[in-house]
């Protein structure tokens, strides 16, 4: 070591004395290395998210510096990325042909009609939506208020009645009413608590909370209060968690593993392995779950014998969104006591795929998110609730009808978000979204038609 330089020398524990230091290493997918594969993680997607906002011209300084400040795209970037904009002509044309339609006796009967089923759909709730979910809070005339968090990202959220739990980027969550938007708890206890980012929440039927962590931890709240049990298992970050109303819970994990719980001995019931890359994605049904993970892989599993029933590929990418479709013999849902053998899944790539547990095979293959000029990653998938139509969103700021009775063909894309699909919800037959600008956006797959939008009310 030179003059200038200064040296640390730390005593080993070898025979020697002074030596090389020594320590154990955690093993690969150890919960004390976890964070480095979800650091490795973040980083690549918030580099991705940037070079995308680039391309799509959403940086402010774009104007006055080249390549927003950037360097510049190479071809092969520019080529997989997603920019929809349709060309001026194109415009002109529709808005032509929709001028010279308004004239004629079809469109006034169109209009009558289109009205008529307005007024039913305000006066009717599906499965317990109150009216103004139709009409949307500007002509319900309910007035959107704003309920104060700790000021961190929110990654996840569950409701159950009045109760809405969000997990944080700070460690903790936080229970709020939504009638009076007050903050009724905030979980973080002293024994147990998450000492990562909250990545996802969900309620149990008797009002208990359970919640996964970037820190491997699956937590199990009291319906009231602050107090939790850890219930241990996981060695990797926990992406997803479901529950069932049967007490079930299952989990899924970076550690590339599916595992399912008893909430009232808080054991581990079984640990279904088979993946061979961290688990995204995860949707349970009474007797049957299915898993997605990064390498582009489906795999479904019997939750009542912990046994895989199958596993398909057809992806590329990350699979990031999975669905079961709950189709019975006479095309309604089916009741709780029976299983679906029809499931969904959306990766990178764009694609929708629909499988056949019993075939073990793939029945449709639909670009559903995917053009000339790129894909756009599926970020969710959602049924309605008349099992009819299958419903996606993507990073195209695309929504897509699929139908499930003539083969998930698109029956109908709704293009009016302006930035990329992050969350997609069905509820009855409406179909709500949020893109990255803050815009929520309801469609109906009664008639294929956008309802109402509500811009956020700080951006």
């Amino acid at each position: 070591v030179g003059s200038n330089h200064s040296a640390v020398v730390r005593r080993g524990k070898t025979q020697g004395g002074l030596g090389r230091a020594t320590k154990s290493s955690p093993s690969k997918y150890h919960a004390a290395r976890s964070h480095e594969m979800n650091d490795k993680y973040m980083e690549d997607w918030h580099e991705a998210y940037d070079t995308l906002q680039a391309a799509a011209g959403k940086n402010e300084d774009r104007k006055r510096l080249p390549h927003g400040g950037k360097p510049p795209l190479s071809p092969s970037s520019r080529k997989s990325l997603m920019v929809v904009q349709p060309h001026r002509k194109e415009l002109a044309a529709k808005s032509s042909r929709r001028h010279a339609s308004r004239n004629t006796p079809e469109h006034h009967e169109q209009k009558l009609s289109t009205h008529s089923m307005s007024k039913r759909m305000a006066s009717v709730s599906l499965d317990g939506l109150s009216n103004g979910w139709y009409s949307g809070p500007k002509r319900a005339k309910i007035k959107p208020f704003v309920i104060p968090s700790s000021g961190r990202p929110i990654l996840c959220l569950s409701m159950q009645g009045n109760e809405a739990v969000v997990g944080s980027s700070d460690h903790a969550l936080y229970g709020y009413n939504v009638t009076t938007g007050k903050q009724t708890r905030r979980l973080f206890g002293k024994r147990f608590y998450h000492s990562e980012w909250v990545t996802c929440v969900s309620h149990l039927s008797d009002g208990r909370v359970v919640s996964g962590g970037m820190d491997s931890k699956l937590l199990l709240w009291a319906s009231h209060g602050n107090t939790c049990q850890e219930l241990r298992g996981h060695t990797g970050s926990i992406s997803t968690v479901s529950t069932l109303s049967s007490g079930l819970i299952v989990s899924g994990s970076y550690d590339k593993t599916v595992r399912l719980w008893n909430c009232q001995t808080r054991r581990q019931t079984a640990c279904l392995t088979g993946h061979r890359a961290p688990v995204l994605s995860l949707d349970v049904g009474p007797t049957h779950a299915v898993s997605g993970s990064r390498s582009g892989m489906a795999m479904a599993w019997d939750i009542i014998t912990g046994k895989s029933i199958g596993c398909l590929k057809g992806h590329k990418g990350h699979l990031t969104s999975v669905k079961w479709v709950h189709i019975g013999a006479n095309n309604s849902i089916e009741q709780d006591t029976k299983a679906s053998n029809i499931f969904l899944t959306g990766a990178q790539d764009g694609h929708v795929r629909a499988w056949d547990l019993r075939a073990k095979k793939s029945l449709a293959n639909v670009s559903a998110h995917v053009s000339s000029k790129g894909s756009g990653a599926v970020a969710g998938i959602g049924i309605s609730a008349d099992g009819f139509t299958a419903v996606s969103a993507g990073a195209d700021k695309g929504i897509c009808l699929l139908d499930v009775r003539k083969g998930f063909v698109i029956r109908h894309r709704a293009m009016e978000h302006r930035d990329f699909i992050y969350e997609l919800k069905v509820v009855g037959d409406l179909v709500v979204t949020g893109g990255g600008d803050g815009t929520i956006w309801c469609h109906s797959t009664s008639n294929d038609k956008a309802m109402w939008s509500e811009k956020p009310l700080h951006n």
